[in-house]
């Protein structure tokens, strides 16, 4: 489904308004960042909790527009996975009658009901999980990486270096149960 998603109607400005969304939200969530250090580093230094009083305020007006941002790129998903979602089980249903009752009993009216309602169900649910969490994890660490690199270069090479050494530790089965098929979770 991943390969085909390019293919959907009415997907790309979905992406392109994800995308600047998901910008937005990665720049308030390196604000957050920011400041909260600022602040801690602030009253850690012994100053009175006025002088970090502004770098606070800063943060949680970033804490704000991250997750308003979120809230309404849940919004703009839910109302392109329930439109295509119906798109899909109208153009379906569509195929069914044409291709009339035999195939529907040589198939099994089970399996084609099963398809038709949860098929499209899920496919809802894909769309509504998958299309924020592809832009989040392909924009936001890309920009928080820049903004490494831009603060201090040593720091953004080290997170260049460890980002394979994470990769391998996610798919490394330290407990060993990968030979009899169960998860370490």
């Amino acid at each position: 489904m991943g390969r085909d998603l390019l293919k959907y109607q009415g997907i790309k400005p979905i992406l392109a308004m994800l995308a600047v969304l998901t910008v937005i939200q990665g720049a308030a969530i390196i604000a957050m960042a920011r400041y909260l250090a600022t602040a801690i580093t602030t009253l850690f230094h012994g100053d009175p909790w006025s002088d970090a009083l502004f770098d606070l305020s800063l943060f949680a007006g970033a804490y704000l527009v991250r997750h308003f941002l979120n809230v309404w790129k849940r919004k703009i998903v839910y109302d392109y996975a329930a439109k295509t979602g119906t798109l899909m089980r109208e153009q379906l249903l569509s195929k069914l009658f044409l291709l009339g009752p035999r195939f529907t009993s040589a198939e099994g009216t089970g399996k084609v009901v099963t398809m038709v309602m949860e098929g499209v169900a899920d496919f809802r649910r894909y769309l509504e999980l998958f299309l924020p969490k592809l832009m989040n994890m392909s924009i936001i660490p890309v920009m928080i990486l820049i903004y490494v690199f831009i603060e201090d270069r040593t720091s953004g090479t080290i997170l260049i270096l460890t980002l394979p050494i994470l990769i391998l530790f996610f798919n490394y089965d330290w407990a060993g149960d990968e030979e009899a098929g169960g998860s370490t979770v």
